[in-house]
């Protein structure tokens, strides 16, 4: 049986992992988040999580936006209810699936 200090310590490696592959990407901070979104039209994060969570059940423990080529991709790191952690990537402009690992 996974204790709960197994999950917490799942959880904190995911979420390492993630971070390292978001500057990898080439994710936005805060302040280029906030001129991104007032100079681009992007499907709601809303609509992108209803998405992702009828494909993963679970929780969307992280969400970024990324470069992605000449667009921007929101991605989502997951924790679905079989443990296994996924991270969806999301065109903003179109709200279209671009891959999941």
């Amino acid at each position: 049986m996974i204790t709960r200090i197994t999950i917490a310590a799942l959880f904190i490696a995911a979420a390492a992992q993630t971070a390292v592959a978001a500057d990898r990407h080439g994710c936005l901070n805060s302040k280029e988040r906030k001129a991104a979104l007032a100079t681009h039209h992007f499907v709601s994060l809303g609509k992108v999580m209803r998405q992702i969570r009828a494909r993963y059940p679970g929780d969307i423990v992280r969400v970024e936006l990324c470069h992605y080529g000449e667009s921007l991709a929101y991605v989502l790191t997951v924790l679905p209810r079989n443990g296994k952690v996924a991270q969806a990537s999301i065109d903003a402009g179109s709200g279209a699936l671009i891959g999941i690992h």
